[in-house]
């Protein structure tokens, strides 16, 4: 064979390809993927007892409920209302497709009374749940079926609509003869069939089964209900208190197990604790108080106060729990206590402003303050959701006035602040370490969410959220690098109702990220187009035969069979492969 062929390795075609599949995200929560507005004149509210929620299908569909003062709030023709009451605040629930860009439906859901949205919650079997409370006596119920078809005082509400939104499957009004009130919040059981709690003021609940408290004790106490998926049987319920107050954020959990934890306020000194509880007294005025029952509503298992020697409380709806694979339990709210109990090592042990936020963990039985900290700085902070991620950390969202130190992590979608905005934080679970931090905001105005326990969901790496937002069109983050056009991109009234996707930095997202793996963006993930499949820029010597390439071997040498400008290196007998004095191609060899 030509000694020529042995000594420089001659190639008659040098193509040098690789294929790369697409980059997955991988960096803090930097980009807005999609997000919109949603409003009319009026005011779309989330504080007080007015409340916003947002939960989601099999097919990313996003379902949102909340109060609004808009006579004209955009509904979709073929739903169950599409017309205004007269009350100062109705009840809305409208359904968006994943890239926030269609109104698919929307509805109010009123009647004549005073109609308070209270929890959303997708069915299992994909029908939509709505939890209200109502003075209304004309709310649709089936007079045959439903569990009961009368309203007596204020009652909570319950109905289940189709998919569409236009029609009322199921329904039934729950209370006792006087009132039920300051919200109402549900989940399901394995079964699907469902439990709610809420406070009553009624000495004549409904009860079923073999209740845990069979009777009421004070002005206000709590109650937990169960009943099948048809709203028309109940199964099992129980009042739970002490010999004082019961009131204001009332939520549920189901847990691994199918124990039903419930955690409110209290300003009884005897409410029901159990042997072993984290903290047997109440400390001061409202104190949290957590309770898990057996499914049938009849024993208490673990129950404990938690708090310092200050109020434990903010507002009439907040907060959420959530059970890690352990089945401890994760809780956030906001304390004006000093000395709320916090464990030494956590990310901030020291209590800075009147309002400070919290985070615990909690062993399942209640008895072990495995993890807490404050994150709180120098104004009051409010919190709304915590979800656990797929590698154990915690995201969550709040909203703050505050300058934050230290502040946002590289590459947060904001690292700035202006007037109360909301803020993402994803922690370790631990509760040691910040791991990203970012704010979402817009000038002028004040954007938050802290009256709702349903305003992050999470998808994969990315997270929706929700908030209300007084800032003007022009800064809140609504139009996006997604191509998408959001369903509504300005702003109307004195407040309006906006959900946002934010995911981590991702090639293909059309934002170059600082981190060292991008070096160009071009919103996709083709390459031979100026920027490669891996957010390269490609050039000569990327590996990859370009357009108005020849040849690439992954590097900028000449002499090896691909120039240094990419052109293919022709052998000759006599000279080497960089010297082109001459052009002897040779274009067919063989053993000499």
């Amino acid at each position: 064979m030509n000694n020529v062929l042995i000594k420089y390795s001659c190639y008659l075609s040098i193509i040098c390809l690789f294929c790369f599949s697409p980059v997955l995200a991988n960096g803090p929560l930097s980009h807005v993927e999609y997000s919109t507005f949603v409003w009319w004149t009026g005011n779309e509210h989330n504080g007080g007892m007015y409340k916003w929620g947002m939960v989601r299908d099999d097919v990313w569909n996003i379902y949102t409920i909340g109060m609004v003062s808009s006579t004209n709030y955009p509904t979709t023709a073929w739903v169950l209302q599409t017309t205004y009451w007269w009350w100062s605040y109705d009840c809305v629930v409208s359904k968006l497709d994943p890239t926030l860009s269609t109104l698919l439906a929307s509805t109010y859901i009123w009647w004549s009374g005073d109609d308070r949205c209270a929890d959303i919650e997708i069915w299992p079997k994909g029908s939509i749940f709505v939890a209200m409370n109502t003075t209304s006596s004309n709310l649709p119920v089936d007079l045959i079926n439903s569990y009961d078809a009368v309203r007596n005082g204020r009652d909570t509400y319950i109905a289940r609509l189709d998919p569409n939104l236009s029609t009322v499957l199921n329904s039934t009004y729950f209370g006792g003869s006087s009132n039920e009130l300051y919200g109402t919040d549900m989940e399901f059981d394995a079964n699907g069939n469902i439990y709610f709690t809420s406070a009553t003021a009624s000495t004549n609940l409904p009860l079923a089964g073999t209740p845990y408290q069979g009777l009421r004790a004070w002005s206000y106490d709590i109650f937990v209900a169960h009943m099948d998926a048809a709203l028309s049987t109940l199964y099992n319920s129980t009042y739970i208190w002490g010999t004082s107050v019961e009131l204001y954020n009332n939520t549920l959990t189901i847990d691994n197990n199918g124990d039903i934890l419930v955690r409110w306020h209290t300003l009884s000194t005897n409410y029901p604790v159990t042997t072993g509880a984290y903290q047997a007294n109440s400390a001061w005025w409202y104190d949290i108080v957590l309770s898990r029952f057996d499914p049938t509503l009849t024993t208490l298992k673990q129950s404990t106060y938690l708090g310092g020697s200050t109020h434990d409380y903010y507002s009439y709806y907040g907060w959420q729990a959530i059970f890690d694979d352990n089945n401890d339990l994760y809780l956030i709210w906001s304390t004006a206590s000093n000395d709320f109990p916090v464990t030494i090592g956590t990310y901030d042990t020291l209590y800075q402003w009147w309002r400070e936020a919290f985070i615990v963990k909690i062993s399942e039985d209640l008895s072990t303050l495995q993890a807490s900290t404050f994150i709180g700085w120098t104004s009051s902070e409010m919190w709304s959701s915590i979800e656990l991620m797929a590698d154990g950390n915690l995201i969550f969202l709040g909203s703050t006035p505050s300058a934050i130190t230290p502040g946002p992590t590289i590459d947060a979608f904001d690292a700035t602040r202006s007037g109360r905005d909301n803020m993402l934080w994803i922690i370790s679970p631990d509760l040691t370490t910040m791991e990203q931090f970012t704010y979402v905001w817009g000038t002028n105005g004040s954007d938050y969410n802290f009256e709702t326990d349903e305003s992050l969901i999470l998808d994969g790496e990315c997270v929706y959220f929700t908030s209300s937002s007084s800032s003007n069109n022009s800064t809140f983050p609504i139009h996006t690098g997604s191509g998408e056009i959001p369903y509504q991109s300005n702003s109307a009234g004195s407040r309006d109702h906006t959900v946002t996707k934010l995911c981590p930095a991702s090639c293909g997202d059309n934002v170059v990220q600082s981190f060292e793996w991008e070096e160009c963006d071009d919103e996709n993930l083709i390459t031979w187009d100026g920027c490669s499949s891996t957010c390269k820029i490609e050039r000569c010597g990327d590996g990859l035969v370009l357009s108005g390439e020849e040849c690439d071997d992954s590097n900028d040498l000449s002499g090896d069979g691909c120039s240094s400008t990419c052109k293919i290196e022709y052998c000759r007998d006599d000279a080497p492969l960089n010297d082109t004095s001459k052009n002897l191609a040779i274009t067919s060899l063989s053993p000499s």
